[in-house]
């Protein structure tokens, strides 16, 4: 007989839930959503991972309660956990599908696929190490660098393919893909970072993250109450929860046992999935204008530009060509909060987790939080003040970048020139890490100033703040960057036409410092620094 190998992941222990005092646990997904108001969060080490399972929970959620109206969504709200017999009842009805290794349907698998290859392409298809679906190892998900090692671990436990194989099909690169000879979409997570909603329990994140749908289509189903296995095709969506969980790759484990008995992944293969047929917006995604000419921007992890900065895409209602689309769970909490559903008051955080990427390799991955004060999605005066302050922060930022630091580089390599190579001052300008500072000083202070502009009676004092903040910071980073270049004679004369540019600069953009505002600091890195 042959060696049948099962994981059940309705019970296996595969995901990392936090307990109220800090301690992790492995639990399955029956005691994930059954216990769900026992844990604080759902959490993975790799924030690919972590937003594919809070992805995948949601589906299951969706087609167990299937809410298609604010009151039935409610109803979701006022009990304390979710109904046991209704998860228990749908997950059995399921239960083979969401066994790792089945032999017809392994879950979000195709089985037998290394046979479908064969008679695609006429030849076996190549297999590949396991780990390789892990992307968050990023200098392991596509070209490896020259001389570097392989991860210590070549096999991995089936708990660890069943999280890597999530992120795998959100997150896995587009281009010339293995076992294909056309090039392929990327998953569809890649192109954006993706908005969580966190409240204080798993219950409470997944029901905020859960909406409504009043008009579904029948074929809005996930891979696992399909009768086919995924087909290589390119299609439409059929809804909100096929998307959450999109089948961008077949793919098909490879389980063993070692001489132990002990059960382990080590090869994995790999083929084009379904691609979607056009770009379809994501309901987890948020996304925003820069150019009017072009259409919306999916907001994502960018190694020079950080999420906070694109902090109104996730409250701005307005749709036109130079305002925001929010994410779906965003526009459903506003209209919670402005029907007094949900108190003005509540507390929440947003979590925005995604990758930055060139090509197929992955140049980083992260997951960044900040507060979501409820109050902003009704309240249009201080909607206009985070607006107004994300402005002045990226109006300050031009400036200083080309006028104060320009300033100092042209003075700095040829006071007696006025035409210095621009290149030359562009680099020194990157050497100096100006801006990357300002910028980095502003993230440590944002997620603070923003808690108090939802809850401050006086919006004026905190917009006057932030300007004090923007300038404490420009008046420090500018200060970094003379002393960087030393106290030669033609470094102070240029330091101090730069300080001169400075001081006409945030008279332009912040204005003049309402009454005597007191000495703001930006952060312990900024103390000293006047408003």
């Amino acid at each position: 007989m042959p060696d049948t190998i099962s994981y059940d992941l309705l019970h296996q222990p595969w995901l990392p839930c936090e307990r109220p005092n800090g301690s992790r646990v492995l639990v399955g997904i029956e005691e994930a959503l059954i216990q769900a108001h026992t844990f604080s969060a759902l959490h993975d080490e790799s924030p690919l991972v972590t937003a594919t399972l809070h992805r995948l929970l949601l589906a299951i959620l969706q087609r167990v309660f299937l809410p298609e109206t604010m009151a039935e969504w409610v109803t979701l709200w006022d009990v304390a956990a979710f109904h046991p017999a209704k998860v228990r009842d749908y997950l059995t009805k399921w239960k083979d599908r969401f066994d790792l290794f089945h032999p017809d349907r392994p879950f979000l698998q195709v089985a037998n696929l290394r046979q479908i290859l064969q008679k695609e392409r006429g030849k076996d298809p190549e297999a590949t190490e396991a780990w390789r679906l892990s992307l968050e190892a990023s200098r392991y998900s596509g070209a490896t660098s020259l001389f570097e090692a392989l991860p210590p671990e070549h096999g991995l436990e089936p708990k660890q393919a069943a999280r890597a194989l999530l992120g795998y099909l959100g997150f896995t690169p587009g281009g010339r893909i293995q076992n294909e000879s056309e090039s392929w979409k990327a998953g569809p997570l890649r192109g954006g970072a993706v908005v969580l909603l966190r409240a204080d329990t798993l219950h409470k994140t997944l029901l905020s993250n859960l909406v409504w749908q009043p008009r579904r289509q029948p074929l809005d189903l996930p891979p696992w109450e399909r009768e086919a296995s995924t087909p290589r095709a390119t299609r439409a969506p059929y809804g909100q929860i096929d998307i959450l969980v999109w089948p961008s790759r077949r793919v098909e484990l490879i389980p063993r046992r070692d001489t132990s008995g002990t059960v382990f992944v080590q090869e994995v293969i790999t083929a084009a999935g379904q691609r979607l047929e056009a770009d379809t917006p994501d309901p987890m995604f948020g996304y925003v204008v820069r150019d009017p000419k072009r259409p919306p921007l999916a907001i994502r992890i960018e190694k020079e530009r950080s999420v906070w900065r694109d902090a109104a895409a996730l409250f701005d209602a307005a749709t036109g060509a130079d305002v925001f689309r929010r994410p779906a769970a965003c526009t459903q909490l506003a209209e919670l909060v402005r029907d007094g559903i949900v108190p003005r008051a509540a507390r929440f955080q947003v979590e925005i987790l995604g990758l930055a990427s060139n090509q197929a390799a992955i140049d980083l991955w992260r997951e960044d939080r900040m507060p979501l004060p409820p109050v902003l999605f009704t309240d249009g005066p201080r909607l206009s003040a985070l607006r107004q302050s994300l402005s002045h922060a990226e109006d300050l930022a031009k400036a200083i970048d080309f006028k104060v630091l320009g300033t100092l580089g042209e003075n700095t390599l040829a006071p007696s020139n006025r035409d210095a190579h621009k290149e030359d001052v562009r680099q020194l300008k990157d050497a100096l890490g100006a801006m990357s500072a300002y910028w980095s000083t502003l993230g440590q202070n944002f997620g603070v100033w923003l808690d108090a502009l939802g809850s401050t009676e006086d919006i004026d004092a905190e917009v006057a703040r932030w300007k004090g903040i923007l300038r404490a910071t420009a008046r420090k980073v500018v200060a970094d960057a003379e002393l960087h270049l030393g106290t030669g004679a033609r470094a102070l004369q240029a330091g101090a036409k730069a300080n001169q540019k400075l001081r006409r600069v945030l008279l332009e953009v912040l204005g003049t410092p309402v009454g005597s505002a007191p000495t703001q600091t930006a952060t312990a890195t900024t103390e000293g620094a006047t408003a």
